[in-house]
C-alpha cells in the first residue's frame, strides 16, 4: 500500500526538513510502505535534497514519488486516481490541495481511508492527552487521528533516522567526533579547524551583541569556531561580530543537503537553534544548546519554552538549570544579558546527554507511526 505525505512550506526549511526526514526514516523500516510526497515549494526542497528538480511536477527521488502540491499536472492526477489515497500523513495540519481532496472524499469510493495529523512538537502536558485522539471529518469513510511527537511516554517520540543516529553514536567520543569533523572538512572542502569548540548558530533575528561578547570571552578560555547557517539570524549575528572586531573565527555556511547539515549539528559542541526540526535534532544529539521558539505569534509559543524547561530540569544540576533557564527565557522573551550565555557554555554537557537518552528510549517516531498505521488494519506489503 501507498502512504501519502502532505507538506506545506511555512517557515522555509523546517517543514520540508521534517517531512523529508520522516520519509527517509519510514523508507528505512522493514516492510516500508511506498511513499508519495506532496509538497508546495520544490525550490526549498531542492536546497536540502539536491536530487529534487524544482521545475518538475512529478518525479522519483530516493525511492519515493515527489509531486508538486499546486497544479501537479494531469499525469500526476491520473496516478492518484489509479491508486487512490488510503493512508494520508498531514504534516503540521497543513491541509490538502483541492484536487487531492476531491479524490480522497469521493463518496463513490467504498473503501475506508485514514488521515493522520502529525502535530507540532511540544513538551506541554496536552501532547499526551491528544496523542492518538480521533478527530472528525465530513465523511464517515474518511477517519482522522492526531499523532503527537514528544519528549515523554505516551507520545510518538522523535524521528530517529539511521544516518542521523549513526552520527550521534560516532560523536559520542572525542575521537569519534574528531573523525566526523575531518570527514566534514574533507568532503565539503571547508577550511576550518577540527580541534576548536564548534558553535552552530541558526535561530531567528536578535541583537546578538551580548551573545558575541560572551563567545569572545569564552574564546579566550577555549578557542571556538562559530558556524553561521544562512537564515534570519545570520545577518544580525555577523553584524554584531563585525562590530565587536571579529573576535573569533566564523564560517558562514551555505544551504546544505540534510545529511551534511546533520553532520555539522551533531559534531558541534554547542548550538543556537530555532523552530522544531533543528530543536528536535539538538535534543537527540545530546550536546548543550539554546533554543528559540517561533517568535512571530505574539507570545503564543512561549508555553512551549516553559514546558521544555520543565522537561529538562530533572536532567540538570540545580545551579546549571538556573543558568540555563535564565538564558533560555531571556533569549525567547527579550535579549540575554552579558554573561548569560557564558554561564551556560561552562556547564556540564551530561544533563543534555541524559535528556537525549531518555527521549531516544521512546523509540523512533517513524516506527511508532508505522505500528499505529498497521493497527488500523492496513497491509503494507
Amino acid at each position: 500500500m501507498t502512504v501519502d505525505i502532505l507538506c506545506r512550506v511555512v517557515d522555509n526549511l523546517g517543514d520540508i526538513g521534517f517531512t523529508y526526514r520522516l520519509a527517509r526514516a519510514l523508507g528505512e523500516l522493514p516492510d516500508a510502505p511506498r511513499l508519495r510526497l506532496i509538497v508546495d515549494d520544490l525550490s526549498v526542497f531542492t536546497g536540502i535534497c539536491p536530487a529534487v528538480k524544482a521545475d518538475t511536477t512529478m518525479q522519483q527521488v530516493e525511492g519515493f514519488l515527489v509531486v508538486r502540491r499546486d497544479n501537479p499536472g494531469e499525469a500526476a492526477l491520473e496516478v492518484f486516481r489509479a491508486e487512490r489515497p488510503r493512508m494520508v500523513l498531514e504534516c503540521y495540519a497543513c491541509g490538502r490541495p483541492e484536487w487531492f481532496e476531491e479524490i480522497l472524499f469521493d463518496d463513490a469510493d467504498p473503501a475506508l481511508r485514514h488521515i493522520v495529523n502529525l502535530e507540532y512538537l511540544t513538551a506541554e502536558s496536552w501532547a499526551h492527552d491528544y496523542h492518538l485522539l480521533p478527530s472528525f471529518t465530513r465523511f464517515p469513510l474518511v477517519r482522522k487521528t492526531i499523532f503527537m511527537p514528544g519528549f515523554r511516554e505516551g507520545t510518538g517520540g522523535l524521528v530517529q533516522d539511521k544516518p542521523f543516529m549513526s552520527l550521534v553514536e560516532a560523536c559520542a567520543t572525542a575521537e569519534g567526533k574528531r573523525h566526523v569533523r575531518r570527514e566534514i572538512i574533507q568532503t565539503g572542502g571547508f577550511s576550518l579547524s577540527s580541534e576548536t569548540h564548534w558553535v552552530l548558530v541558526f535561530s531567528y533575528e536578535h541583537d546578538f551583541t551580548p551573545i558575541v561578547a560572551d563567545l569572545a570571552t569564552f574564546h579566550a578560555e577555549k578557542p571556538i569556531l562559530a558556524l553561521v547557517a544562512p537564515g534570519r539570524s545570520s545577518g544580525p549575528f555577523l553584524a554584531a561580530w563585525n562590530r565587536a572586531g571579529c573576535p573569533f573565527p566564523v564560517l558562514s555556511l551555505p544551504v546544505l543537503p540534510q545529511q551534511q547539515w546533520d553532520a555539522f549539528l551533531v559534531a558541534s559542541d554547542f548550538s543556537i537553534v530555532r523552530g522544531e526540526e533543528t530543536f528536535a535534532r539538538s535534543v537527540l544529539a545530546g550536546h548543550p544548546f539554546l533554543w528559540q521558539c517561533y517568535p512571530f505569534s505574539f507570545g503564543a509559543q512561549l508555553p512551549k519554552v516553559h514546558a521544555f524547561l520543565e522537561r529538562i530540569k530533572p536532567c540538570l544540576d540545580p545551579v546549571d538549570y538556573k543558568a540555563y533557564e535564565g538564558l533560555t527565557l531571556a533569549f525567547n522573551e527579550t535579549e540575554p544579558f552579558p554573561g548569560d550565555l557564558l554561564a551556560v557554555l561552562r556547564i556540564s554537557a551530561d544533563g543534555f546527554g541524559l535528556l537525549a537518552q531518555e527521549v531516544r528510549n521512546l523509540g523512533n517516531l517513524a516506527a511508532n507511526l508505522l505500528t499505529f498505521m498497521r493497527s488500523l488494519g492496513y497491509n503494507y506489503s
